[in-house]
């Protein structure tokens, strides 16, 4: 039986409206993987066209290639200027309520202002 071939898969080829590019960007920032994101942007930036991306950025075309492969970890300054060239911004918004609630990093509790870590040793 003959050995099949197939050609490479290139997601930009099918991201040819705005509504497609925000669903793609949305179901990677999903992931919760930076690298993952990243890649996502730049295969937008080459369905819009990396030269216009590059232009609008004034961004370098190799630099901004390397930056948004997946390879490498580039500044949030550089994704935020990108995705503005792409049309789209990042927001935040509030974790699922089945999420599991993060610690805070700085033992700071929002909402009263209490140290957590003085909490759990009954220091309060």
């Amino acid at each position: 039986m003959p050995k099949k071939t197939y050609a490479p898969w290139d997601s930009a080829e099918f991201l040819d409206d705005a509504e497609a590019r925000l669903a793609y960007l949305q179901a990677a920032l999903e992931e919760n993987d930076p690298e993952f994101f990243v890649k996502a942007v730049g295969t937008v930036a080459r369905a819009m066209g990396m030269t216009a991306v590059a232009q609008e950025t004034q961004l370098g075309l190799p630099s901004l290639y390397k930056a948004l492969s997946g390879e490498r970890d580039p500044r949030i300054g550089t994704v935020m200027k990108v995705l503005g060239a792409l049309g789209v911004r990042l927001t935040v918004a509030q974790k699922r309520l089945d999420a599991a609630p993060a610690t805070p990093r700085h033992g700071k509790d929002f909402k009263d202002g209490k140290s957590s870590n003085q909490e759990q040793e009954g220091r309060l």
